[in-house]
């Protein structure tokens, strides 16, 4: 995979499942300033609530449930993200479904900025880095699926890692 160059001005991907609107609200609102810096890309309803927050054009897709997580994925692998807020109700039910899962292996595996809770959200998004151009330095992950056989014990650190 070839690295990236992200601009001062991030494509930031966001995402909230339905017990978490609420808490998506109050954190918009909260970075509205620093989330207005950015290109904003949300799923269904999340765009919505994004738009009324910061007060920006958010580019909407598709709900989350039904299509938008494959729609972001798709985005990732072209390059047209750098990072992805996901507030979750919980990561555990997040993994039983593929979408959201797929998403999450993608994310990591194209070693873009992936938040799952508020508070990892608030410090990226307070990140002198935020606002600077970056390169992304590294070898971005490569499951081990890809590279052979994952054990159980393997696997299961990866999901702690997410």
């Amino acid at each position: 995979m070839e690295k990236g160059n992200m601009t001062t001005v991030k494509r930031i991907a966001i995402t909230a499942q339905e017990h978490k609107k609420t808490e998506l609200i109050e954190w918009s609102y909260f970075k509205r300033e620093a989330l207005a810096k950015h290109q904003l890309i949300a799923t269904g309803t999340t765009a919505d609530i994004i738009e009324g927050t910061v007060d920006v054009p958010v580019q909407k897709i598709l709900s989350g449930a039904v299509g938008g997580y494959t729609q972001l994925a798709t985005m990732i692998e072209e390059g047209k993200i750098d990072a992805l807020i996901f507030f979750s109700d919980a990561m555990k039910d997040s993994f039983n479904n593929s979408d959201i899962r797929k998403l999450l292996e993608l994310a990591i595996s194209h070693n873009i900025i992936v938040c799952c809770n508020r508070t990892t959200a608030d410090y990226v998004m307070d990140s002198i880095l935020m606002n600077e151009s970056y390169t992304p330095e590294g070898p971005a992950y490569i499951p081990a699926s890809k590279k052979g056989a994952l054990t159980a014990v393997a696997e299961d650190e990866i999901k702690l890692a997410v």
